[in-house]
């Protein structure tokens, strides 16, 4: 008895196989798959672990009394938090996102996906579903954790949403196994090159307009990130740092600020075209929404007015579009 079975690609090469080939070529694919997601997972629960590091050093006296299984729940709890996971604390309900930890843990997911993708050597679409079948399986991996992991503290218990734990698993599993994948076939620089230059045969006009654009927005963040290191040396230079301000509250600042740079980011970027942000804390008890949120933006900073350095905010946009502009006008086919 013979059966027609998957080849290197993962498809079917039309090549007469016996059960036991086909059950063996069956499993390498599920292992190497389930090895991604397995990593991947790994990952996540270390960028639990620095989170649960900087809170330990913002509040040493938090957790004294944990045990080494409450030690890995936090930090299983808490890397489900960094995919956008709500959590819950008795009847309190909090989410955030820090996209810095989310970049963190799709760069260590898309590295498995392309190391596991390496050694297949298979064709790209069976690649990229290798790909996706890995984020699904990190989607069913952050389920289970949230479902068995919970910490209970005086019949309070601390627990991430099982539902949306395996609707961002999966949504960001499938998105940065996919990514790795095709980076295992075509470098990034060629994927960017090669779209490039396919929309510059369909459009010259659209092609040197993302070029510009894409100049604008790389400016603008690293003009958001100049604006922010000149603050924290200025708050440095003037002294307004606590006088109990100490090494772990440095480290601390440290984790935090590499965990929420990129929302801090564009935030910045916000301010800096107008837009009010609003900045404070929510959390919901019982199905009802506790908290304030005060609006700031550069004509109403909190129903008083901007100080005039923050309208320094204003040379953002306008450095970054005038060399946008000028980008544009020296790749431009007709200058006329």
């Amino acid at each position: 008895m013979r059966a027609m079975g998957p080849g290197r690609d993962g498809e079917d090469d039309g090549i007469a196989r016996s059960p036991a080939a086909y059950l063996k070529a069956v499993g390498d694919r599920s292992g190497g798959v389930l090895a991604a997601a397995g990593l991947a997972f790994l990952v996540m629960l270390l960028a639990g672990a620095v989170s649960l590091v900087a809170i330990k050093l913002s509040f040493p006296n938090l957790g004294s009394n944990l045990t080494p299984f409450s030690v890995v729940t936090a930090m299983a709890v808490l890397g489900l938090a960094s995919l956008g996971t709500p959590l819950s604390f008795g009847s309190v309900d909090v989410s955030v996102l820090p996209l810095g930890t989310l970049l963190g843990i799709g760069l260590g997911f898309a590295w498995a996906a392309n190391q596991q993708a390496r050694k297949r050597q298979g064709a790209f679409p069976g690649a990229l579903a290798e790909g996706a079948a890995a984020g699904l399986a990190f989607g069913l991996l952050c389920f289970a954790t949230a479902l068995l992991f919970r910490l209970c503290s005086e019949g309070e218990g601390l627990h991430a949403h099982a539902g949306e734990a395996l609707l961002y698993g999966c949504a960001w599993g499938v998105a940065f196994g996919v990514a790795g994948a095709a980076r295992a076939h075509l470098p990034l620089r060629a994927h960017i090159v090669g779209l490039g230059a396919s929309l510059e045969r369909r459009s010259r006009v659209a092609f040197e307009g993302v070029g510009a654009g894409s100049l604008m927005l790389a400016a603008s963040g690293a003009l958001a990130i100049a604006a922010l290191l000149v603050r924290a040396i200025a708050a440095l230079a003037v002294g307004s740092l606590p006088q109990s301000f100490g090494w772990r509250d440095a480290a601390a600042s440290l984790l935090f600020s590499l965990a929420f740079l990129p929302n801090v980011v564009v935030t910045i970027i916000a301010l800096s075209l107008g837009a009010g942000v609003e900045i404070g804390g929510r959390v919901t008890v019982g199905g009802r929404t506790l908290g304030n949120l005060a609006e700031y933006s550069l004509f109403d900073w909190n129903g008083q007015g901007a100080r005039w350095y923050l309208f320094l905010l204003l040379l953002i946009p306008i450095l970054s579009c005038g060399l946008g502009g000028y980008a544009a006008y020296r790749n431009a086919h007709d200058k006329n």
